[in-house]
C-alpha cells in the first residue's frame, strides 16, 4: 500500500514539475525527481527551466545499441514502415516508455522531407537512409539521427554527407557557457551555405530535449537563449535535395562548465551498408 502511494505521489510530482517547466514558473532552485535510477535537475535560466542527466551512462548504452541494430537491419527488401516498427520494438525491449511519436525512417527521395512519415517505400540500391530515432526512456527523451547509404553512394551524396558532418562538428566545437544559441546555429549554417547548400538546410539547428522531445532551449538563428551548464539540446544540421535524397546527423549535447559533452557516441563517418 505504501509503495502504491509513493508511486502515485511521484507521478503527480512529475506532472506538476512538467507544468512549472512549460509555464516558465521559477522553481526556486534544484528540484529532484527520481524514477528508479534516473535523476533530473531543473536548471533555471533566462526565464525557463532545463533538464539534465545526473547519470546518463546507462541511457547512452541503450541508444547506441538500438542505433547499431537499426543500421544492421538496413538490407535488400527493407520497407520504411517495417524498419520503423522494428526500431520501436528494440527500444521497448530496452525499457522505453510508450510513445505516439513513432520513428522516422526515410529512404532515398523521402529523406528530402525532414519530417517524412514512414510508409511502404522499399529500399533501393543507392538510397540514403535517414534514421531519426527518438523515444522516452524512464520518462526522459532521447533523440539521435544517423544517415547511411545502401550499397552505393554518388559523388554528390558523399559531398553532402561530409558537409553535414562538418557542420555538425563545427557547431559542437563552439558550444560552451555564455555562447548565444544563434551563434551555434550560425556555425553550422555558414558552413553549409559556403558549400553551396544553404537553401537546402530548411530547419533550425536543434531543440532542447528532456521531459519532452522538443522543449527549450530553442537552438536556432532567432533564439534569445544563451548556453548554460546543464542544458541538453540537439545539434542536427541537414541538407535536403528535393526528389533526390536527404542527409541529417543529430547528436544531443550536454553543456558543461568548460564546453560540451556529446551524448551520442555512435560513429558519424559516412558508411555503405548492405554490401
Amino acid at each position: 500500500m505504501l509503495y502504491a502511494v509513493l508511486v502515485v505521489a511521484l507521478v503527480v510530482l512529475d506532472q506538476v514539475v512538467k507544468f512549472l517547466v512549460r509555464a516558465n514558473i521559477p522553481l526556486g532552485g534544484d528540484v529532484p525527481f527520481l524514477p528508479h535510477i534516473l535523476h533530473l535537475t531543473y536548471v533555471q535560466n533566462t526565464g525557463a527551466a532545463f533538464s539534465i542527466f545526473k547519470d546518463h551512462t546507462w541511457l547512452l548504452t541503450i541508444i547506441s545499441a538500438v542505433v547499431e541494430a537499426a543500421i544492421a537491419a538496413v538490407r535488400a527488401g527493407a520497407v520504411e514502415s517495417e524498419l520503423a516498427a522494428y526500431v520501436e520494438g528494440l527500444y521497448r525491449q530496452h525499457g522505453a516508455d510508450r510513445s505516439g511519436e513513432g520513428q522516422l525512417v526515410c529512404f532515398g527521395p523521402n529523406g528530402a522531407d525532414p519530417h517524412h512519415a514512414p510508409n511502404g517505400t522499399v529500399l533501393r540500391d543507392g538510397d540514403s537512409v535517414v534514421l531519426d530515432i527518438f523515444i522516452p526512456i524512464r520518462r526522459y527523451w532521447c533523440d539521435m539521427t544517423r544517415t547511411v547509404f545502401f550499397r552505393s553512394v554518388s559523388d554528390e551524396g558523399r559531398r553532402v554527407y561530409e558537409t553535414v558532418k562538418a557542420a555538425n562538428l563545427a557547431a559542437e566545437a563552439v558550444i560552451r557557457p555564455g555562447v548565444p544559441m544563434k551563434d551555434i546555429d550560425r556555425a553550422a549554417r555558414k558552413l553549409i551555405e559556403d558549400a553551396g547548400y544553404g537553401p537546402f538546410f530548411t530547419h533550425r539547428l536543434g531543440h532542447g530535449c528532456g521531459l519532452d522531445c522538443h522543449e527549450p532551449p530553442d537552438n536556432s538563428a532567432s533564439s534569445p537563449a544563451v548556453a548554460e551548464p546543464g542544458m541538453v539540446f540537439s545539434v542536427e544540421p541537414g541538407i535536403y535535395l528535393p526528389g533526390e535524397f536527404g542527409v541529417r546527423i543529430e547528436d544531443l549535447v550536454l553543456v558543461t562548465e568548460t564546453g560540451c559533452e556529446v551524448l551520442n557516441r555512435n560513429d558519424k563517418h559516412w558508411a555503405l551498408v548492405g554490401q
